[in-house]
């Protein structure tokens, strides 16, 4: 009886210690390696008081541990009189980070990772202590970036931010933290300089997560879920989340389709026997020239729709593609899908458009004329009311007046008014403006 008493008390025990370690330390909530010295780690208190940071330290080791695997190089302490607030952050920066960043950061660190830097959060002192988080690890060299969400290099040259279910630190076993997949890891790997996420932290709060679907695309979307069980579903024929195309009657549903960048589409087969071949213009046998080449084999339809497959475009710019079975391309089963917004982006044109996200062959050639064509044009009225661009060197500068010359004699030189840029004496640049 009393052996089943103790044993009572013990899972007791254990339940209660499982309940207490959510919620009761510190973890990195992000890091950043960006471009130059755009290098930051962030730490996040999720509990419900403050956290004096004189009892932690964040040591760390570079490339491979010069100490042994498993051990640190460096020992760095955080600044005097450092806490974070509860629910809180701490930004740890380069010196020289950007702005946006230096702005918000508590305290500056030179030594930052270059992406194959392992950095943990520890209590206790250099004599004894309890690995509490890491970013990386101190078991050797990973070579550029340790593989994070099964993106590889994902601590160099990403930012990776920790999802918010996550209630704790991984203890030191970063290679389970990092995972394999998007679905596995901790983390969530976005580019290099997006700083989006800096200075907060999304956290769904303490206590047991409520697993269920997360996407709000899909049928079975449970919007009190905190972490995704991988239940989820969606309505067509491959159960993907994505914009469905239908094939049928040697054609594809929509034929001309707009999607924006990282968007799945997904293809439903409702009669016949179709592919989809984005690789080798089925009817001239050469290539389309996509910025990503896809195919899909072929399958054959039903009514109710058979997928055929998905393809995720991640790349933008403008892709063909056809039904090579048969003669269905020549058909008239042909399509195209244009990922993202389409504009001239060299910037010395016109027409430049600094949010097209890939050039569309609409930019206007500029040719420049020369000063002294202006000013004997001024005179018989050809530019009147015209844009002209022209280059000249910087003689002047008068308030908001400019003048340039780009050559000698007369009618070399001329003035502006009020460009939209400083220039100082000396400075060869390009003017496009109205006579």
């Amino acid at each position: 009886m009393r052996y089943s008493i103790w044993m009572l008390s013990v899972l007791m025990f254990a339940a209660t210690s499982g309940l207490q370690a959510q919620c009761d330390n510190l973890f990195f909530s992000e890091a950043a390696e960006g471009s130059s010295n755009n290098k930051y780690l962030e730490i996040y208190n999720p509990t419900s008081a403050a956290i004096d940071l004189s009892g932690y330290a964040y040591p760390s080791v570079s490339n491979a541990p010069d100490n042994g695997p498993g051990n640190y190089d460096f020992w760095n302490n955080f600044a005097e009189g450092a806490t974070i607030e509860a629910g809180g952050v701490y930004i740890i920066a380069h010196p020289s980070a950007d702005a946006s960043i230096s702005a918000v950061a508590n305290e500056t660190f030179t030594f930052l990772s270059n992406g194959d830097d392992g950095f943990m959060i520890v209590q206790g002192d250099e004599a004894s202590f309890v690995q509490i988080d890491a970013v990386g690890d101190w078991n050797g060299d990973p070579g550029s970036g340790w593989e994070v969400a099964g993106v590889s290099d994902g601590t160099k040259d990403h930012t990776i931010v920790r999802k918010s279910f996550v209630q704790s630190g991984n203890a030191g076993d970063w290679i389970t933290s990092a995972g394999t997949n998007v679905d596995d890891s901790e983390w969530i790997v976005l580019d290099q300089n997006d700083w989006t996420n800096l200075a907060f932290h999304s956290f769904d709060g303490c206590g047991a997560a409520v697993e269920g679907c997360t996407n709000p695309n899909a049928t079975n979307y449970n919007m009190d879920a905190t972490q995704d069980d991988g239940s989820c579903t969606f309505d067509n024929a491959c159960n993907v989340d994505g914009v469905v195309v239908e094939a049928s009657s040697f054609q594809y549903v929509p034929a001309d389709l707009s999607i924006a960048a990282g968007t799945t589409v997904v293809w439903s087969n409702l009669g016949g026997t179709h592919d989809v071949n984005g690789d080798i213009d089925s009817q001239t046998d050469m290539s389309f020239g996509n910025p990503e080449s896809f195919y899909i084999a072929p399958v054959s339809g039903a009514a109710g729709g058979v997928c055929i497959g998905s393809f995720t475009f991640n790349t933008p710019g403008v892709y063909m593609y056809d039904c090579s079975i048969g003669s269905h391309a020549a058909l008239g089963m042909v399509a195209t899908i244009t990922v993202g917004t389409g504009g001239c982006t060299s910037a010395a044109a016109p027409n430049y458009n600094p949010s097209a996200d890939f050039d569309d062959g609409s930019c206007i050639e500029v040719s420049t004329t020369s000063i002294a064509d202006i000013q004997l044009g001024q005179e018989t009225g050809v530019f009147t009311d015209s844009v002209v661009v022209t280059s000249g060197v910087v003689t002047g500068v008068f308030g908001s007046n400019v003048s340039i010359q780009d050559g000698q004699g007369a009618y070399s030189g001329m003035w502006l008014n009020g460009p939209d840029v400083p220039v100082a004496v000396g400075d060869q640049i390009e003017v496009t403006g109205a006579v």
